[in-house]
């Protein structure tokens, strides 16, 4: 499989993130494979590139918005099959901005806490 890799610091993320193939990773009870057709870098991610505010253990692998399609989970999923489109956004909620804390109030970060269910509808645009 494919990955967005960096083993060094810049502040020029296209000199030193490159595409590179790696050993599929063996998933976790609680976790899912995630066949990405779509994936953006956001500001952790060029943090993480810039090595501030913090250093990361390096090499990393970046790249935290993605959609794609479940293709295997782990053996404790239960509220998402192989087959199911989602997005995902792997940062933590703030708390504060109010689409989540009315999501919280509703239960929907409980169900879903780093993403969700990409409608059949919405393509995997690039």
């Amino acid at each position: 499989m494919k990955a967005a890799v960096f083993s060094e610091y810049s502040k020029d993320p296209a000199k030193v993130v490159k595409i590179t193939e790696i050993d599929r990773p063996k998933l976790k009870s609680n976790e899912v494979m995630i066949k990405v057709e779509s994936a953006a870098f956001n500001y952790n991610d060029l943090w993480a590139v810039w090595g501030e505010p913090i250093k990361i253990p390096l090499p990393h692998i970046s790249g935290t918005d993605i959609a794609g399609t479940v293709t295997d989970i782990g053996s404790a999923v239960t509220t998402i099959k192989v087959g199911d489109r989602v997005v995902s956004h792997a940062n933590l909620s703030c708390r504060t901005c109010y689409t989540i804390v009315i999501a919280d109030l509703y239960g929907a970060s409980k169900q879903v806490r780093y993403g969700g269910a990409l409608p059949n509808l919405q393509s995997f645009q690039r």
